[in-house]
């Protein structure tokens, strides 16, 4: 602080604070910034701006989309003055403020000064007394392009501490150092009053009559067109000894002109007026001092042409409009300016005795061997004079352009070979035989009658053959009579001076001459292309100084596989790629275009791009059967170049709907080596990127190709990149017929197993293990075309739900077979008790030798008799008529002694007895029954309500739950 010696650390405190109570400092990012040797902070889009970021990458108030600097400011100073803004400064009208504008690191001076000038504009529109101001790179963020403005509400005397001599090298000195006279903007008038004061144009300006303004209209138009159309010529000239844009300026400038014209704002029946508006069209839409030389020139014209608009009037005012460029531009005839091509005109047009087709052919001539030979002059004026002798060996670019549009304008306004001629009120001048015209002039005012411009009853001679001015001195001269001739010349010197100014930098290849074969052509492209004129190793200059602009399309070929297991995809395309090189520029009338076809020696002779891709694993370039690539220069300067590549494009996969997934997969290309400050990739027209109509995948739909924007943030620089994202769509039909059937039908299989006998238990054990395993190995054969990835897909948990509905048909057999078991155990131990009671009136009892099986025999009605083992064992004899019993038969194969024996009976003999047996609870199953019958609807409608489930989820829900799931 100033004078801190005289202060306390508190006073220095107190004022700091409240010097920061009354501050407000904001700041917008374009770029990032890094570190060295480390990558980019953040990443902003190609087409955004951050405001409020910090200087050292934190995060700021919002992202925005990139705007002129005029709305830049304006969102950054109403941004101070929210109240809930962390930087938060209220501003009234009458404050005394002071500015600092500081560069973050990597804007222009250029820029810098745009944003100082709209700061300013925005604070004086508010009413705000600017102090103080200050511009420069006070606290950066290394490279980061971006600006910061803070501004300080000034209090009693902190001016003084503003003023105050520092240390500080990097604080810059203050716009305005007197306090005492605080800045105010000036208030910018357009259309400000001409120079004469006695001037009003809407009041005192003549009038023409509506056929004569509507050819003064149509010279303009024609005028216009030349332009325009000689834009590449005209730049290629002016890149000799200037920065080759006069063309491009030029052309801008014809179409303000006629967008003006459209818009009615260019009143032709008024000559001053129109010069007038004409000169305020090209003023804006002219850049650098082109546009207040071309004001000056016309403003001069216009002052003279308020009140005379006869021949005299035209010459006088195109005079006076070259006197004031030389004036005010400080070029004289033989400075080769433009200067030259119309004092020539003008020249021959005052000395020749009478002006008729001739005489004005003669003029444009004049002007045209004017405009040539100033290639052999020493520019004494103007860009060229800077530049030194060598570079002046082209004709001026303002001299070959008046000359070029004066050409257009006699080609719109040579007259028929008898013409008729209307006067300012609509009267017909008289036309003689041979196509003279013989017109008497008559003025409403005294009556005089002459013959153009003699005095009554003398034959005209040069001295009279310019009209008096006092024959046009009012307001609308309604009863003056021109010749047809003088009507050409009044229309071609008016729209001489309004384009004098459109064309001061318009270029012409004098020397060059029009090519129209293709051996022709590449001969031109052979004398370029030459080692002495051409540097391939130099990249083409943009119109405005900037990185070279390369538009690129691509057409998509074929797409031969898209592979999940690797995460890639094959593609064939052909890039097409489209530049402007000024130096390959040739002159041609009907756009000839030469086709270097696959000729790799022109290929290796030019300039290219150094586009690579960036997510490319591998690929070629084709060359069979010739080199794929095709090279085209067209008459402008452009070069297409296309070639062919067959590419293996990485893509990162989303897996997690397989098989209903949608995969998104990206191709990126850009710069290897130009920074964007040198080379910028941009998408060539509206349709960039077009599809073969037959392209046919086996899994996937080709959903379409979308583009989306690139930012390329390196530690070396910014580079330049253009992205396109690739959309499949997986087709269904694979996977219903190799998955999702097959899994099911294996499924339905192990389901059989509920209808079929609770003892047949090999049937059943063989069919749920069989099913079990074919499911596994099924599940096992589709994970292996996919990546072993961390998440479940949705494949996944269909094949498990199909394993686990399988096992559990095996598991539901387990268990009716345990439940049959212990119902025949049941039905064991209650036949048990039923022999016991029964065994009590038989007297033939007898125990076995190896075993506590119980003989029951029923003499009475000769029942079969149950022999019950201790283990279990089952076993059945039929007692005979004498008594006997033969060996014993047990279920389980067994035999046993018995010490009485009946008769043997027959093996069918018993079975049929145990069929027979009163004890037929002992192989009936109720629950095992049971489990089966409620599986044979359980499974199946749990089932099939899981694969509705399934579907809709994967089908509907999930891509919606997904989005969701992102926002929070």
């Amino acid at each position: 602080m100033a004078d801190s010696c005289d202060h306390t650390l508190d006073s220095i405190t107190a004022t700091m604070g409240k010097v920061c109570e009354n501050v407000g400092t904001i700041g917008v990012s374009l770029s990032s910034c890094s570190l060295p040797g480390r990558s980019a902070m953040f990443a902003l889009g190609e087409e955004e701006i951050e405001l409020g970021l910090g200087v050292h990458g934190e995060p700021g108030v919002r992202r925005v989309s990139i705007k002129s600097a005029k709305e830049v400011v304006d969102m950054m100073l109403k941004h101070m003055t929210l109240k809930d803004s962390a930087s938060s400064i209220n501003f009234s009208k009458e404050d005394s403020v002071a500015v600092l504008v500081n560069n973050l690191g990597g804007l222009s001076q250029l820029e810098m000064n745009i944003v100082c000038g709209e700061v300013l504009d925005w604070l004086s529109a508010a009413g705000v007394q600017v102090q103080r101001f200050y511009s420069g790179a006070c606290m950066t963020s290394l490279e980061m392009r971006g600006v910061s403005i803070s501004v300080l509400k000034l209090q009693s005397d902190w001016l003084r501490y503003l003023d105050a001599p520092t240390e500080a090298t990097a604080w810059p000195a203050p716009s305005f150092p007197q306090p005492s006279e605080p800045f105010r903007m000036p208030s910018v008038q357009k259309n400000a009053p001409h120079e004469n004061p006695d001037c009003d144009f809407e009041r005192d300006a003549l009038e023409i009559d509506q056929e004569a303004a509507k050819r003064f209209e149509n010279c303009v138009r024609a005028a216009c067109k030349a332009l325009i159309e000689a834009e590449d010529e005209l730049n290629e000239l002016d890149s000799a000894a200037g920065d080759g844009d006069c063309g491009q300026t030029l052309r801008r400038s014809a179409q303000a002109i006629i967008s003006a014209i459209e818009r009615s704002d260019v009143p032709f029946s008024r000559p001053a007026v129109a010069l007038h508006r004409l000169s305020s069209v090209v003023e804006e839409g002219t850049g650098g001092t082109t546009g207040g030389i071309y004001a000056i020139l016309m403003s001069a014209a216009a002052d003279v042409l308020v009140k005379d608009v006869s021949t005299d009037g035209w010459v006088a005012a195109l005079s006076g409009g070259l006197e004031a460029v030389m004036k005010y531009g400080r070029a004289e005839p033989g400075d080769r300016t433009m200067v030259d091509p119309v004092h020539a005109a003008l020249t021959v047009l005052q000395e020749a005795k009478s002006v008729d087709e001739a005489t004005w052919s003669s003029a444009v001539e004049a002007a045209e061997k004017s405009a040539r030979e100033t290639a052999t002059m020493k520019a004494k004026a103007g860009r060229a004079s800077y530049t030194a002798q060598e570079h002046q060996t082209h004709p001026d670019p303002g001299a070959i352009a008046a000359a070029r549009w004066l050409r257009a304008v006699l080609n719109s306004c040579r007259p028929a070979e008898r013409v008729k001629a209307s006067n300012w009120n609509g009267k017909e001048t008289r036309t003689a035989v041979d196509g003279t015209a013989s017109g008497a002039v008559v003025t409403a005012e005294d009556g005089i009658t002459e013959r153009d411009g003699a005095p009554p009853g003398e034959s005209p001679s040069p001295s009279h053959r310019r009209l008096p001015p006092t024959l046009s001195r009012r307001r609308r001269v309604s009863s003056l009579v021109i010749s047809p001739l003088a009507v050409m010349r009044f229309d071609s010197l008016l729209l001489f001076v309004c384009f004098s100014v459109v064309a001061v930098s318009l270029s012409f290849q004098a020397n060059s001459t029009n090519i129209e074969s293709e051996e022709a052509i590449q001969r031109v492209l052979d004398d370029k292309l030459s080692a002495k004129n051409y540097d391939k190793r130099i990249r083409p200059k943009s119109e405005t100084d900037g990185p070279t602009s390369v538009a690129i399309d691509i057409y998509i070929r074929s797409i031969s596989s898209v592979d999940e297991l690797a995460m890639e995809f094959k593609t064939d395309i052909l890039v097409r790629q489209h530049w402007h090189d000024p130096r390959l520029q040739y002159e041609s009338k009907t756009g000839s275009v030469y086709v270097a076809g696959s000729q790799p020696e022109v290929v290796e002779k030019i300039w290219k791009p150094d586009l690579f891709f960036a997510n490319e694993r591998s690929g070629h370039f084709h060359a069979i059967t010739v080199p794929n690539t095709l090279l085209r220069f067209y008459s402008d300067g452009q070069i297409l170049w296309s070639n062919r590549y067959s590419l293996t494009i990485s893509c990162d996969m989303d897996l997690k709907k397989y098989p209903f997934d949608t995969q998104k997969c990206i191709m990126q290309m850009g710069s290897f080596s130009f920074t964007d400050a040198s080379l910028v990739f941009s998408w060539f027209g509206d349709s960039p990127i077009s599809i073969n109509s037959d392209i046919r995948l086996a899994k996937f739909y080709l959903h379409g190709i979308e583009r989306l924007p690139c930012s390329n943030p390196h530690y070396t620089g910014n580079f330049s990149c253009l992205r396109m994202q690739y959309v499949f769509t997986r087709q269904l039909g694979y996977h219903f017929a190799q998955s999702f059937l097959p899994s099911m039908l294996l499924v339905f299989a192990s389901w059989l197993s509920f209808w079929l006998d609770i003892d047949a238990i090999p049937a059943r054990v063989t069919l749920g293990v069989t099913s079990l395993l074919t499911t596994i190995a099924q599940g096992n054969h589709i994970k292996s075309s996919l990546p072993p990835v961390s998440y479940i897909k949705a494949i996944d948990i269909w094949e498990g739900v199909c394993v686990f509905y399988v096992f559990m048909a095996l598991v539901e057999f387990a268990f009716a077979n345990y439940l049959a078991r212990m119902d025949t155990r049941a039905a064991i131990k209650r036949n048990r008790r039923t022999q016991k009671q029964q065994a009590k009136g038989y007297p033939h009892n007898r125990r076995t030798k190896d075993s506590k099986a119980t003989l029951i025999d029923d003499e009475d009605d000769m029942a079969p008799l149950a022999v019950i083992g201790s283990n279990g064992s089952i076993s059945a004899v039929k007692p005979r008529k004498n008594g006997k019993l033969a060996r014993e038969l047990r279920m389980d194969g067994t035999q046993s002694e018995v010490v009485e024996t009946a008769a043997p009976i027959s093996r069918e003999e018993y079975l049929h007895n145990v069929m027979d047996c009163r004890s037929f609870d002992l192989i009936d199953k109720p629950s095992a029954h049971r489990v089966d019958k409620i599986s044979r609807f359980l499974f199946p409608i749990t089932y099939f309500c899981f694969v509705a489930v399934y579907t809709v989820w994967y089908g509907v829900l999930f891509e919606a739950y997904t989005a969701v799931d992102m926002l929070f």
